[in-house]
This record gives C-alpha cells, structure tokens and sequence, in this order.
C-alpha cells in the first residue's frame, strides 16, 4: 500500500513510477497506438458487416419483428429520447451506487448521489483499491443487464435503455482516446490495481472499451438494421445528446452536493 502511494503521488506530479521500468511505458504506448489504428477501420468494417449480412437460419426473434423494431428506432418519438436521458442518468447512479457498497463493507459511511459518491469519513487505506472497483464493476453490471435484457427482445426502448447505459463507459473510452486515461483523477489506476494489475497501466480503460465495443456489437447482431443515413444521425443525435447529459448532471450534482457533504 505505501508504494502504491508514493506511485500516486509521483504520478501527480508527472514523475514515472519507480518500480515500473520507462521501457514499459514505450511498449505499451506504441502498442495502444496500433491497436487504435487497426480498432477503428475494423470496428466500422465490422458494423457494416453486421448491418449488411444476410439471414441464413431463422433466428430466435423474427425478420419481421427485427424490421419492425429497427423502424421504431429510425423514427423514434420523443419518449424514447426521454428513456435514454433516463438510462443514462440511472447507469451513473448505479455506478456511484457500487462505489458507495464498498466503502459500507469497509466500515465507512457513505451516500451516492447521481453522479458521485460521498464518503462521510476518511476511509482505510486498505478499502481505497476496492472502493474505486466498485464503481467500475457497478457500470459493468448496468451495461450487461440492459444487454441481456435487449437480447431477449430486441425493441426501441431497450435499444434506448442499452444505449443508455453504455453512454458512461463511451465518454471513459473517448476520453481515453484523446487524453489517454479514461478518467480523471487515480480511480481507474486504483480500481486495477485492486484487480491485480500494473497501477499505472491501462487495464480498466480497455475494459471499458471493450464494454462499449461488446454493447454495440450485440445491438448489431439482434437488430441487424438497414445503415441508412437517418439511423446515421440518430446515432450522432445520441452521442452528442448523451455527452451533453453526462457534463450537465456532473456540474450539476456537484453543485448542489458538494456543500452538503465536503470532500474527506
């Protein structure tokens, strides 16, 4: 524990940890970039693969049901935007919520609030790892739940609903694309090690990313929509919709509770 503490504060003040050699860092960074150079051409290959195969067996949900639901998804009324706002807001909850379980079994009180969680005592050095985790495996949670429940019927609202839920994890993987760690301040650094890994390396970004890429390939597999221009821009709409969400509900949690409940 005191050396992941002083790889903290070494890394706060932009010094390479000790104890992991800078040869590392080059290798891992030259290998994130590779993957992020092949990750994207395939990904949108794989899309449209996805979008463009044909049926060949007869699967659990009819073509006609998949039709009629794509539709839906194409020409979606404005409650369905309402579901999505809604999901999105629930997922981080869930995610503040897992950090906030944790702490409870370590002994120290703590309230999640919609975008953050507030411990009410200075919590043990031994419950920090687990804590940060916690948080991690709630999105997680959040993200498979909806996903199964799109599987077992694929429709506009639990497209929504999915959508929703894996906005969080996109804004972590986006964020990890173009500054290079998907979150701010040491959660995720913390939330790794707790797993086992190098602190200072990218496990929980890839997760993340892989969360994202798994949510999207399976809306893909069970829609199989037709790529029209108008589903382009729902997707965009969303995107943007979602982001936009995401900021306003942080500026706005920690405006309102951050008074009542100050940093420990």
């Amino acid at each position: 524990m005191a050396t992941i503490e002083r790889e903290i504060d070494r890394e706060r003040h932009g010094r390479v940890p000790v104890r992991t050699d800078p040869f590392e860092f080059t290798v891992e960074s030259w290998v994130a970039g590779a993957m992020g150079l092949f990750f994207a051409p395939g990904l949108a290959l794989g899309l449209i693969a996805f979008g463009w195969r044909r049926q060949v067996q007869a699967p659990a949900v009819s073509a006609a049901h998949r039709r009629a639901a794509v539709a839906r998804v194409e020409h979606l009324p404005a409650r369905i935007w309402l579901y999505f706002v809604g999901a999105v807001v629930l997922s981080i909850f869930v995610h503040e919520v897992g950090h906030c379980m944790v702490a409870w079994l370590y002994g120290c009180p703590a309230v999640p609030t919609p975008a953050k969680e507030y411990l009410l005592q200075p919590l043990s050095p031994a419950g920090q790892n687990p804590v940060a985790l916690g948080g991690v495996l709630g999105s997680i949670a959040a993200v498979l739940a909806a996903g199964c429940w799109f599987v077992r019927k694929p429709d506009a609202i639990r497209s929504a609903l999915l959508a929703g839920s894996v906005t969080l994890p996109g804004c972590y993987a986006l964020r990890f694309g173009l500054m290079g760690r998907g979150h701010d301040g040491d959660e995720f650094q913390r939330a790794q090690a707790a797993l086992g890994f190098n602190f200072s390396g990218h496990a929980a970004d890839w997760l993340f990313l892989a969360l994202v890429v798994l949510a999207a390939t399976t809306w893909f597999w069970r829609a199989r929509p037709h790529l029209t221009p108008r589903l382009a821009a729902r997707f965009l709409a969303g995107s943007v919709l979602g982001a936009v969400v995401v900021v306003l509900l942080q500026v706005g949690n920690n405006a309102l509770f951050d008074p009542l409940f100050p940093q420990r």
